[in-house]
């Protein structure tokens, strides 16, 4: 629905529903975000209002339903899913939510899928674009270096690059070049 917002707005809609009710964090964070910057977009600049090219990827990312208009437009044949918008990619995924603020570099995660030092991860927050860097180090709460985070512990992972509390820490989906600093 992304390419139809200026024509929504202009119809007269003055809100949004981003369905989350079912939906896991990554899902809704992604989606609110890339809703909030592309509205935030339009009303800066109505005339020249451009999809880019980053929320499209965000959106793929997160696709657990194939894309389509629905019913909104009265075009039966716009019910067709759109499969050229998720592209051939498998999505990014959810490691870990960033539970305290860091502190000297390390970031409190609780971990949602494995992944390891080493690993390029992405810091996905509010109001900035997407941060991708390696994991340099981790550790337990007790101090002791691991290699290796295992879904349903909390660990502490240092990045070259800053997150703050409730971001997410994601694995992308394709190998990258890092943004560190």
């Amino acid at each position: 629905m992304l390419e139809h917002l200026p024509e929504m707005i202009r119809s007269g809609v003055h809100s949004m529903k981003i369905e989350g009710r079912m939906k896991g964090i990554h899902y809704v964070a992604t989606a609110v975000k890339v809703y909030r910057e592309a509205l935030d977009a339009f009303f800066e600049n109505p005339d020249g209002f451009e999809v880019q090219q980053e929320w499209r990827d965000l959106l793929a990312g997160i696709g657990q339903r194939r894309y389509c208009t629905g019913f909104y437009f009265g075009h039966p044949d716009e019910t067709v899913p759109n499969d050229a918008f998720l592209g051939n990619r498998e999505p990014p995924r959810l490691v870990g939510k960033e539970e305290d603020a860091p502190s000297d570099g390390w970031l409190t995660v609780d971990v949602r899928n494995t992944f390891c030092v080493g690993d390029p991860v992405e810091v996905f927050s509010p109001g900035h674009p997407v941060r991708r860097a390696p994991v340099l180090g981790m550790q337990d709460s007790d101090g002791t270096v691991l290699s290796r985070a295992r879904s349903g512990t909390r660990v502490m992972i240092e990045l070259p690059i800053a997150a703050g509390r409730l971001d997410l820490i994601r694995k992308p989906s394709a190998p990258g070049t890092f943004e560190v600093p």
